[in-house]
Parts: C-alpha cells; structure tokens; sequence
C-alpha cells in the first residue's frame, strides 16, 4: 500500500503557491510532460505510471489528481481557456492538516525541489 498519492504530491508542490498566489500557465499536456520528464530524476514521482499516448506520455493518476484538485477547489482554472491557474489558501492549509505527514524528510526535499521546477516551467 502507498503512503501517498499524485494527489499529496501535488499539494506539496502547491502549498508553495499560495502567499501570494503565483498564476501559473500549462494544460495538461504540459503538465503530463513536466512531470514525466523528471521521473527518473525523483524518486518521489514513482507513485505516477506513464504511458505513451501518441507523441507524448500520460499518467492516469497524475490526471486524476489534477482533476481531484480542481474538483476539492485547491487549484483554480481562471479564464476561459483553461490554462491560467492558481493554487488556493486551502491547498496550504490541507498540506500542513493532512499531507506533510505522509513524506519523509527526503521526500519533502524532492517535493521542494520539484516545486521550484514547477515555479520555473510554469509562471510568467
């Protein structure tokens, strides 16, 4: 059994988001890519299997924790195209309530890092 989903790895990269609420850009290609991208190089990311589709990789848990995020209201769609997109308070507050207990330190330290990524590849 996991400890920990797509889900919770999500909410620790976004907890980083929140104060002040960072807009960031990408559809879920982009987002399938980035994390498919470094799975080799974080171990964290092992929980998220990748297909090839096409061009490109997917992985049906990551999608789901997308969706699962937009669904609970800890990640935001603004505007009508669907790719602009915000962290909310609440992802903060389930992180610190809920998820950061499921991680090793070592794993905190790969979310962290994996979120700089994130602020690199996806904010203006």
């Amino acid at each position: 059994m996991q400890k920990f989903l797509a889900d919770d790895i999500l909410i620790g990269i976004g907890r980083r988001f929140v104060q002040p609420q960072i807009p960031l850009f990408f559809d879920r290609q982009n987002l399938q890519g980035f994390f498919h991208e470094r799975k080799q190089l974080f171990p964290i990311l092992e929980v998220m299997e990748f297909r090839q589709v096409g061009s490109y990789y997917e992985s049906e848990g990551l999608d789901q924790a997308y969706n699962n995020l937009l669904a609970s209201g800890l990640l935001v769609a603004r505007g009508s195209n669907l790719e602009q997109y915000r962290f909310t308070p609440a992802c903060a507050e389930s992180f610190r309530q809920w998820v950061m207990y499921r991680f090793t330190p070592e794993e905190l330290r790969q979310i962290n890092r994996l979120s700089s990524d994130f602020r690199a590849r996806f904010s203006d």
